[in-house]
């Protein structure tokens, strides 16, 4: 495939944009989990130091590498997880444009990916979903689906916005139902103090959004490959969890869902129709087997 310049120069335009929004979603990760710090004013500093960065040290990932990961002033360290957001956001800008180009697809996806990964950071750190970022996907996911029945968009990425709402609201119920019965379950054996949940209220909330974006259909896949690689991860990562910045210790045999349950949702966005054959082809062989 030959490029012409006018291509390869909106190749650099959307992994330049990506880059940016990576960027900013590093402000969110940082601050929003701060009372009383807006993700806008102050401009950007030096968490540390509190000394106001300089637009030439604001340069998604080349900054950082020409830092050395270090804040110029203090010299403290700088979190190798901003340029990776950066390079992140970057290429699924720029896989995206190739994929769908200029269509309404490509911009809610990007909104999807970005929201999603602002939540998995932010219940690393905190063990806690912002309850605004989850309302914010069920707004934007009713609104694209709302612009997808009106143009009846056809494509297999298309959700239409009857499934939406009803992913939406069995996605919240679905979980809710199950965070209040685990909990009566495990506080009766004992397993939970009377003031202890099973999980958050915020991974029903997630639920809720992602359901607004990949529709009913498409929640069974992401219960499932959450909880697959939330398992996973938790014979791997448990004995490295840590108290947060907060000096909070999270409970004996506890894991963050928020994170999975988001990758899962990108997931099943991203390559659903993949997934369901390949669910399908399981079953057919299951069956014969």
């Amino acid at each position: 495939m030959v490029f012409s310049f006018f291509e390869i120069g909106l190749v650099f335009l959307f992994f330049i944009i990506g880059t940016i929004v990576g960027s900013f979603l590093g402000v969110v990760i940082l601050r929003f989990p701060l009372v009383g710090m807006s993700i806008l004013w102050p401009r950007s500093h030096c968490m540390s130091c509190k000394c106001s960065i300089a637009y030439y040290d604001l340069i998604p990932i080349v900054s950082w590498f020409v830092l050395g990961g270090r804040c110029r002033y203090c010299k403290t360290s700088i979190s190798g997880r901003l340029p990776f957001i950066e390079l992140v956001m970057g290429g699924f800008a720029l896989a995206l444009w190739l994929q769908f180009g200029f269509q309404w697809v490509t911009l809610e996806l990007f909104i999807f990916i970005a929201i999603l990964i602002a939540i998995a950071f932010i219940d690393i750190d905190t063990w806690l979903i912002p309850l605004s970022l989850p309302v914010f996907l069920i707004v934007t996911g009713l609104v694209f689906g709302g612009i997808s029945s009106w143009q009846n968009d056809s494509s297999y990425q298309s959700v239409q916005f009857g499934a939406r709402v009803l992913g939406s609201v069995f996605g919240f119920s679905f979980f809710a139902a199950f965070l209040i019965a685990s909990t009566w379950v495990l506080r009766r054996l004992g397993r939970l103090k009377s003031d202890e949940f099973a999980m958050g209220w915020g991974d029903p909330w997630l639920l809720a959004g992602i359901g607004a974006y990949v529709g009913i259909l498409g929640l069974p896949y992401v219960i499932l490959l959450a909880c697959i690689q939330g398992i996973i991860a938790f014979l791997i990562i448990k004995p490295q969890i840590t108290p947060t910045k907060d000096g909070w210790q999270p409970p004996a045999q506890a894991i963050f869902f928020g994170p999975f349950l988001a990758l899962a949702g990108l997931e099943v966005a991203l390559w659903g129709h993949q997934i369901s054959k390949m669910s399908q082809e399981l079953a057919i062989f299951l069956g014969n087997w």
